[in-house]
């Protein structure tokens, strides 16, 4: 997966917050590979084909997934973190995120 643009609060997952204008490599250390994205209006989630969910940038609203830990207006993630509590129910089909929200679609186990 590459990323690139805006970086303030760690979105593009790099693990720093300098803005990028071209595309750069992910190389965080990932549970599989990348299937599918989805870009908030200030985070960033990633599938991954072994069915792990991951979260980085800001996350003040819970758009992280961290339950009770949620990012204060000054900390951020800029680099990925699993969001908990999902591929244990089932294999995550899609996912989307919306300006301070995230969704998973989850397809439940037998």
């Amino acid at each position: 997966m590459f990323a690139w643009g805006s970086n303030k609060q760690g979105t593009l997952g790099h693990g720093d917050t300098t803005d990028l204008g071209s595309p750069r490599l992910l190389e965080a250390p990932l549970k599989g590979k990348v299937v599918e994205i989805a870009a908030g209006g200030g985070h960033t989630l990633l599938l991954t084909d072994a069915n792990v969910l991951y979260a980085t940038g800001r996350g003040r609203s819970g758009q992280l997934g961290r339950g009770d830990a949620l990012e204060s207006v000054a900390a951020y993630r800029t680099s990925p973190v699993e969001v908990h509590g999902l591929s244990e129910r089932g294999a995550i089909v899609s996912i989307a995120a919306g300006r301070d929200h995230s969704l998973a679609l989850v397809e439940r186990l037998a």
